[in-house]
């Protein structure tokens, strides 16, 4: 009996011994922003019955986190004439693995008694930024070289070349923000210096109005026919917002325009007489305040044959307009899209 009371009591001494040698779980499993303070670390608890499984659950954590500050604050900068200027490019986090979000760390604990896995997962907002700075800079660089060289058109009065460089910021821009907003996330304060930046990015589409008010372009032209090209010419440069005025004084640029029509008569004065006419043009566009030529272009028009002068210029020079409103714009906003 005063054996079997000895044994029981060596087994209930031991087994306190085992239970008191066990870990207690750590603060940040109770309250992880206790231990990573948010104004530091992004961070979040993942459990699960292994250590990679708690690390999977709490890296989705930090994924939904940036998801819905994503979906909840949007991102927007304000100009400052109070115009709200979004930005829709936001990408998606998806992030379901440790593989796929950069810069997370982690701390795990075992609780040996029910063989739960907990994860601390956190991210550093400082370290964050430090490693990802270079690439906001990267696209900072590509936005702002675009953005001067559109204000410096701006101060040389050449509407056409600044509407050309803010068009090219703008994509630029939003590459830029959108680099920026996703960073943000995490680094908050961090990114605060850009605010400038976002400024100038917020007020590119005025701009771009700007210099499209400021576009008025004089038409010198020679050989038209029944002015079917110059009428062409101007409703294709207008249709991409390039405006035109009859007052060669107040003009921004010059838009010079030779035709010749190339006319050859057969059989003249006989039942045979035949012409035919193919037109060739040339056309410059420039601003005459500095003499910079901003675009040429030449094109030849397919042959127009008739019986008689008038039909065969006429068939000519439809022949022509044809030509330009296949070619002549195309032309123009590729010249405008080269950096």
């Amino acid at each position: 009996m005063i054996k079997r009371i000895v044994s029981l009591f060596l087994v209930a001494a031991l087994a306190n011994f085992i239970f008191a040698k066990q870990t207690p779980l750590p603060l940040w499993v109770a309250d992880i922003h206790a231990v990573y303070d948010d104004a530091e670390y992004v961070a979040e608890l993942g459990e699960g019955t292994s250590e990679e499984g708690a690390k999977n659950d709490a890296v989705s954590h930090i994924a939904s986190y940036l998801q819905t500050t994503v979906n909840s604050q949007g991102v927007s900068v304000t100009s400052v004439n109070g115009s709200a200027y979004s930005m829709n490019a936001i990408k998606k986090v998806t992030v379901e693995s440790s593989a796929e979000l950069f810069g997370v760390e982690y701390e795990t604990f075992c609780f040996k008694k029910n063989k739960k896995y907990y994860c601390a997962a956190y991210i550093n907002r400082e370290k964050y930024w430090r490693q990802v700075q270079p690439t906001v800079e990267l696209k900072k660089h590509s936005f702002k070289k675009l953005y001067d060289e559109a204000e410096k058109m701006n101060r040389e009065s050449e509407p056409i070349l600044a509407r050309k460089y803010f068009m090219l910021s703008k994509k630029a821009g939003e590459d830029f923000l959108n680099e920026l907003a996703m960073t943000r996330l995490i680094a908050r304060e961090l990114t605060n210096i850009y605010a400038n930046d976002e400024k100038n990015v917020a007020e590119i589409e005025k701009n771009i109005r700007d210099a499209e008010n400021a576009i008025a372009i004089f038409v010198e032209i020679r050989g038209d026919y029944a002015n079917k090209v110059q009428a062409r010419v101007q409703s294709l440069f207008e249709s991409a917002k390039y405006s035109f005025t009859g007052n060669r004084k107040n003009c921004s640029h010059i838009m010079t325009i030779e035709i010749e029509p190339n006319k050859t008569v057969n059989n003249p004065g006989t039942d045979d007489e035949m012409t035919s006419v193919v037109p060739s043009l040339t056309l410059t566009l420039t601003n005459p305040y500095v003499k910079q030529n901003l675009f040429s272009f030449t094109r030849k028009a397919n042959k127009g044959i008739a019986y008689t002068q008038e039909k065969a210029l006429e068939r000519g020079y439809n022949n022509l307009c044809a030509a330009l409103e296949n070619d002549l714009l195309s032309a123009f906003q590729e010249k405008m899209m080269e950096e």
